[in-house]
């Protein structure tokens, strides 16, 4: 994990659904293939079929596990029960069921990455654990996925006094960035040109198209 400075950095989670409705404005084009990881409730998965998916897969486990979610804060919470986890995936279901654009996948992030060919997606939305190693797992796993052209999205890029989150760290050692950085253009080893952007809590990297 790289050493970076925070003592500058203020998280930004004012005008949170602003910033997820910018970052869809920005990333997310009409007849795109797309997957979100971590669903929770289905609520974000609501908004990014409002822009006209071809194809939205909605990755999660609904398991109460260190794997699944950000389970320090769901017990923080109160709410680490399966009880929850099964309720929260039933609404789901019933929310989509419907919805022959929406497919369910109930496996843990790494394990579904790998039920899709490489640059097969357009656009990818990460928001399951948010713990470092989680994060950088799930980057590892879903950027060869996506399609030149295509975004690798995120949530959660804040710091927490309450409760550890390691987006930051995660997303600065998969860029290779050593100090606190919210925009940048990136010569990747393995993923070629990249540009990545922060927008209040959300951040996405564009595989760009050169």
């Amino acid at each position: 994990m790289r050493d970076l400075d925070f003592s500058t950095f203020v998280s930004q989670y004012e005008n949170y659904p602003e910033f997820r409705q910018k970052l869809l404005d920005e990333t997310l084009k009409p007849l795109s293939v797309c997957v979100e990881v971590g669903v929770f409730r289905g609520e974000f998965s609501e908004l990014i079929l409002t822009y006209n998916p071809l194809k939205l897969t909605l990755v999660d486990s609904w398991l109460c596990s260190e794997n699944s979610g950000d389970t320090l804060f769901a017990a923080e919470m109160g709410k680490c029960s399966q009880e929850f986890f099964d309720k929260w995936e039933s609404e789901t279901r019933e929310k989509f069921k419907n919805d022959k654009r929406v497919e369910i996948v109930k496996k843990f992030s790494g394990d579904a990455a790998k039920g899709f060919e490489d640059q097969s997606l357009d656009w990818v939305y990460i928001d399951a654990a948010h713990h470092y190693n989680a994060v950088l797992n799930d980057l590892n796993s879903w950027m060869p996925k996506v399609k030149t052209g295509g975004y690798l999205c995120g949530d959660d890029f804040v710091v927490k006094k309450d409760h550890y989150f390691g987006v930051i760290e995660a997303v600065h050692e998969f860029l290779g960035l050593d100090k606190i950085t919210t925009s940048a253009n990136i010569k990747h080893e393995r993923f070629g040109d990249l540009h990545y952007e922060v927008m209040g809590a959300q951040f996405y990297i564009h595989k760009l198209d050169i």
